[in-house]
């Protein structure tokens, strides 16, 4: 093979490499862009969610109606359909069908149980923050000394 051939195949297949490097590196970004998009719009629904429904309760105690409150908590909720994990989607459903009142320790634990699950998601941790904590932040009070009493 001739000297220049060598040189001018060199320069094809560095090329060829090369090309091949900006594709991959363009459908990876992509992919990764669309996961880091999805991820978010995830974490926003979890967190309309929790925002709305911590409105309601706090709404409910003074027998305030709010359709804006309302609105929100449906359009977190159609969300949730589309982006949340089916696990959450689940206990949600299941907290649902017995109402959206927070009027017994159970429900208020169910709720705490809800966001553990969204924070486990979320947070790929191993750590997890005690019911208690989040119950207190939450609601003002231990969950696990309600269901005692």
């Amino acid at each position: 093979m001739e000297e220049s051939t060598k040189i001018i195949l060199g320069a094809i297949v560095s090329f060829t490499i090369l090309v091949i490097g900006v594709i991959l590196k363009y459908t990876f970004s992509r992919k990764e862009e669309y996961l880091r998009k999805k991820e978010e719009l995830k974490i926003q629904a979890y967190s309309d969610f929790i925002r709305s429904v911590s409105i309601m309760g706090i709404k409910s105690k003074t027998n305030s109606q709010d359709s804006e409150t309302y609105s929100s908590l449906l359009d977190a909720k159609n969300r949730l359909s589309i982006y949340g994990s089916t696990e959450v989607i689940k206990a949600i459903a299941e907290l649902w069908r017995t109402g959206p009142v927070f009027d017994s320790p159970e429900k208020i634990n169910k709720y705490v149980q809800i966001i553990q699950l969204m924070r486990k998601e979320n947070f790929k941790s191993k750590t997890t923050v005690d019911a208690n904590d989040i119950s207190q932040l939450i609601f003002s009070m231990d969950v696990k000394e309600e269901l005692k009493q």
